[in-house]
């Protein structure tokens, strides 16, 4: 289910139909492989044991997986009645195909032996020499946890098992889900065609990794910690030192002791992040790892301020060259850091230090790069500018049309009475400041508002909405509420003025709008997040105030 994530069967969907001919679909009898895992469970619970403790695994690929366990482990089935896929090698299933999920793992083995033809069993048939990390996303949890080591265990063969389990939570898109057929969200071909370094999408993607929760790739963000985080702290750092040293100090780098006190506390706070980060590593902790550059980077722009270099050079050169030949090693160190998330501008920053084959054991070490003379410093990047943020919010924001096509307007509400026959619905005559006789609308409100409750009530109304038929009722036009399960809100205001139209800053707000139909109109994501009325994550306003729930916190708007 696209809305809650619920794994449906087949049996489970009502009236199902076939997307391509419209027919309904038979259950039909068949016979498929399976893979015994109650036979294999004693030994799967032992093996889980071990390695959820020695490989520390992320939490819900744990919790998962112990879920699995408690329930009890089902006989699986590991065939497919389909036209694609990997066929089955044994007679009498000629027409199947292998499940995806249990032949892909495979796939890591058959790869690895297919690139490394001569030396694959170093990796796969030497357990006690091997430790496997694997980093997926928390639905493929039990492929790699339960199905794939059953299937190795089941074997009977000396197989390298899983060691560390690193699996995520989901990222959304602008406060929804990411879906290729509507539009929705950005993916790999989209971000070849944009003008952004891969190493952007890099680091901004594993900055946001969600890791413990849901998180949301918002192009606001995206900016942001480009524009901040990267550019104006590691990219700023990296400039700055490199020019004041070789414009200054021109030749091999020195050796220093660095005894002086501020020098020695330096060299502590940073080696202290570079060991944070190494553990960080070591337990699969990617986002937390490049947090720690970061912070490191932090440091270096903080001590390059707290050295005034460009006064204390007048006073003592030899005692701002060995600061600044410590800021290099400093600079080395980020490139080495930056090279498990961005391996483009890594290798940039370790060209200009002149250390290519600079190692994640150098880090720390303040004089190694003696008599090593520094390369051409380059800019790395230029900032983003913040105008292309709403184009690209419009170009992946889904196929809607456009918020721009909806003429959503303040209306009074001057009369209502119950429908003269459906039970659950209200008529109401609402005056949209046009100068026009008030709208008839037909509203399910009746449920969740009493007629005074409605009377006087200035409400969004979707008045460019083809007029339909309401059980004898001609309805000209659609009340806009909040919903959230079986709560509802209407979304009102007594000071928003009559006839004014809905809008988001920087786009037009006057101008005709063609009629549009109500798929069309459902199509618009509009939605409630943390009391404010969004479209594709950007606020909503009328007469220059953003437009607020009052009850619920967050939910569609329909």
């Amino acid at each position: 289910c696209e809305s809650c994530g619920k794994l449906l069967n087949p049996e489970d969907l009502k009236q199902p139909r076939c997307a391509i001919c419209g027919n309904t679909p038979e259950l039909k009898t068949t016979k498929h492989l399976y893979l015994n895992l109650p036979a294999l469970s004693t030994r799967l619970e032992a093996w889980h044991k071990k390695s959820m403790t020695a490989g520390q695994w992320t939490h819900n690929a744990e919790t998962t997986t112990l879920s699995w366990l408690k329930q009890g482990l089902n006989p699986r089935p590991i065939t497919r009645d389909l036209k694609w896929g990997v066929p089955v090698p044994k007679p009498g299933y000629e027409d199947k195909v292998f499940y995806v999920w249990f032949d892909a793992p495979i796939g890591y083995i058959s790869i690895t032996k297919a690139f490394f033809p001569d030396t694959w069993e170093d990796w796969w048939r030497q357990p006690e020499s091997t430790e496997l990390y694997q980093f997926i996303g928390k639905d493929n949890i039990p492929f790699h946890s339960v199905i794939f080591p059953a299937s190795l265990i089941g074997s009977e063969q000396p197989w390298t098992m899983l060691h560390h389990l690193n699996s995520t939570e989901f990222l959304n898109y602008e406060n929804t889900k990411f879906s290729k057929s509507k539009g929705v969200g950005i993916f790999g071909t989209d971000a070849m065609e944009l003008d952004f370094p891969v190493d952007f999408w890099r680091f901004y993607l594993l900055a946001a990794r969600p890791e413990k929760q849901d998180t949301n790739f918002n192009w606001n963000e995206f900016f942001d910690r480009i524009n901040n985080d990267l550019i104006d702290n590691v990219c700023n750092l990296v400039n700055r030192v490199l020019v004041y040293y070789q414009k200054n100090f021109p030749g091999p780098l020195a050796e220093y002791s660095y005894d002086h006190k501020a020098h020695q506390e330096f060299m502590a706070e940073v080696r202290n992040h570079f060991d944070e980060a190494t553990t960080a590593l070591e337990a699969g902790g990617l986002k937390e790892g490049l947090r720690l550059a970061l912070a490191v980077g932090h440091a270096g722009n903080r001590f390059f301020q707290e050295q005034e270099p460009w006064k204390k050079i007048k006073e003592d050169k030899a005692y701002v060259q060995e600061t600044m030949t410590l800021l290099v090693h400093l600079i080395r160190d980020l490139g080495v850091m930056l090279s498990p998330y961005m391996p483009d501008t890594a290798a940039r920053i370790l060209k200009m230090t002149a250390t290519p084959a600079a190692k994640w054991q150098d880090l720390g070490q303040f004089r190694n790069m003696t008599g090593i003379t520094l390369g051409t410093t380059e800019i790395l990047f230029q900032k983003l500018d913040p105008k292309q943020i709403d184009p690209l919010r419009d170009r992946f924001g889904g196929n809607d049309g456009g918020l721009e096509q909806v003429d959503i307007r303040v209306g009074k509400v001057l009369a209502a009475e119950p429908h003269p026959v459906a039970e659950h619905l209200y008529v109401e005559k609402i005056d949209l400041g046009d100068g026009k006789p008030p709208r008839t609308v037909c509203s399910a409100l009746k449920k969740h508002y009493s007629l005074n409750d409605l009377v006087g009530k200035h409400v969004l109304v979707v008045a460019n909405l083809a007029p339909a038929d309401f059980k004898g009722v001609p309805s000209e036009g659609m009340i806009l509420v909040v919903q959230k399960n079986k709560k509802l809100e209407l979304l009102s205001h007594p000071d928003w003025p009559v006839g004014e139209r809905l809008y988001r800053q920087g786009y037009a707000k006057d101008g005709d709008r063609p009629e549009i139909s109500f798929e069309e109109f459902t199509a618009i994501p509009l939605e409630v997040h943390d009391h404010s009325l969004v479209y594709k994550s950007q606020p909503l306003l009328v007469a220059d105030t953003p437009v607020k729930s009052d009850k619920l916190i967050r939910g569609k708007v329909k």
